[in-house]
């Protein structure tokens, strides 16, 4: 029996950007200092929004262990200036929990279908892993896979690099290979 080959939507991406970064990155470990307030930011953002879709208040979604970590972290890393410092972060946050309620998203999650993870077989010897953020469902009882993203632009170039994403495609099969279980 051969080896399993495990990829994910980061793997699949670096590879058609630039397969020297994705060797440096993926096979060898690396990565650059700069990259990782970025990376540690996303990582709260969706903690936070993991907590807010399973039915935690605002406050309560803010006071999770991920925000202290981050916080001795990037006090320690950060300059007070520096976007991603956890002040801003907070406050982004906040504001996002308060203009999008669960109430009125146009969609319902059930707490046990947040941070949903998956492996899917691509073929006998490759599976596909990831973790969608949420499955929803409308009035109609139609599946969407919720899947935030964060970033320190929306531009024309960001909003593209989503249009042909394998993670959209791939997500939303293994939504259906998860919801069909």
């Amino acid at each position: 029996m051969s080896d399993i080959t495990i990829i994910d939507n980061s793997i699949l991406t670096a590879m058609a950007t630039c397969p020297t970064q994705a060797a440096i990155r993926y096979t060898l470990g690396l990565s650059m200092p700069e990259d990782r307030a970025p990376l540690k930011a996303g990582h709260l953002a969706h903690a936070i929004l993991a907590s807010h879709l399973s039915g935690q208040s605002i406050d309560d979604s803010l006071a999770i262990a991920e925000v202290a970590e981050y916080l001795t972290w990037a006090t320690s890393t950060l300059d007070d200036s520096d976007r991603l410092y956890p002040l801003n972060v907070s406050k982004i946050m906040r504001r996002w929990l308060e203009t999008h309620p669960l109430s009125g998203l146009p969609f319902v999650v059930r707490p046990d279908l947040v941070e949903v993870g998956f492996g899917v077989p691509l073929s006998d010897d490759v599976l596909f892993v990831g973790r969608m953020d949420a499955l929803a469902q409308d009035a109609s009882g139609s599946w969407f896979v919720v899947e935030h993203k964060t970033t320190g632009r929306l531009d024309e170039m960001w909003r593209r690099r989503w249009r042909t994403s394998c993670q959209i495609s791939g997500y939303g099969w293994a939504a259906q290979m998860h919801l069909q279980a």
